[in-house]
């Protein structure tokens, strides 16, 4: 009894040698895997549905995309993950679907397989943070949607990471103050926009040291000089639609 009793404990022991030696012989997630998963809450994985009312589909688009996503048995719609991945298989878009609409997080991802963007969507609307990532995963952009509109603060960002600019949105167009940097963190450009992105009001210039050098008095994206640092002034008009 003695014998049969080692023998069983010894067996037990190397078992369980071997199951912790695997486990920690496991790849750890990589960064693009770990910053994906920090986006998607137990909201944008769950299921409502019965699995017994869904179905498993594989189709592939026009671009040779293969598109994997759980739809409804009794009338087709989208309900769960969706997956699309390009032909070499690297992912390109994840999200969740609820009743055949997007709801919840939705990932897309550059060709290096890191983050590009994230969205939150409401019943297919964009709701809440949207972002944007340079390839390096330097954030790009970030603002915020109510009712699938902008509202507040729209800020870009240099891949340094350096604020570029920051705007003020209301009802999903520029409205109110906004204000341009240097990459080395100086100002550069402050003014306000009006009903999208028109000048409107004074608008000032400065150099990299910070020097105000310019300004010039707009009118819904038509702006004049009215002032330089070597006190010339100029009444020339010039419309002045300055790209983000």
């Amino acid at each position: 009894m003695y014998k049969n009793l080692s023998s069983t404990l010894g067996i037990g022991l190397l078992f369980w040698l071997l199951t912790a030696c695997l486990n920690n012989n496991s790849a750890p997630p990589s960064a693009a895997e770990q910053k994906e998963k920090s986006f998607l809450t137990d909201e944008d994985t769950s299921l409502p549905q019965s699995p017994g009312s869904l179905e498993k589909v594989e189709e592939t688009d026009p671009d040779g995309n293969v598109l994997n996503f759980t739809r409804r048995k009794k009338d087709s719609l989208r309900e769960g993950i969706f997956i699309k991945t390009n032909k070499k298989g690297l992912k390109l878009e994840q999200a969740n679907y609820r009743n055949g609409k997007l709801e919840g997080h939705r990932v897309l991802f550059h060709p290096n397989g890191d983050t590009m963007i994230v969205e939150t969507r409401r019943n297919d609307l964009f709701e809440g943070e949207y972002k944007s990532f340079y390839p390096s995963g330097q954030l790009k952009m970030t603002c915020q949607y109510r009712n699938n509109n902008i509202e507040g603060a729209w800020l870009q960002y240099y891949e340094t990471g350096q604020l570029k600019e920051e705007v003020l949105f209301v009802n999903n167009a520029e409205n109110g103050p906004f204000k341009e940097y240097h990459l080395n963190g100086q100002l550069s450009v402050e003014g306000a926009y009006k009903d999208g992105a028109n000048e409107h009001g004074p608008l000032k210039f400065y150099d990299e040291q910070g020097v105000h050098n310019k300004t010039m008095e707009c009118k819904m994206g038509v702006c004049r000089t009215i002032w330089k640092l070597e006190n010339e002034k100029g009444s020339k008009s010039k419309k002045s639609k300055r790209q983000k």
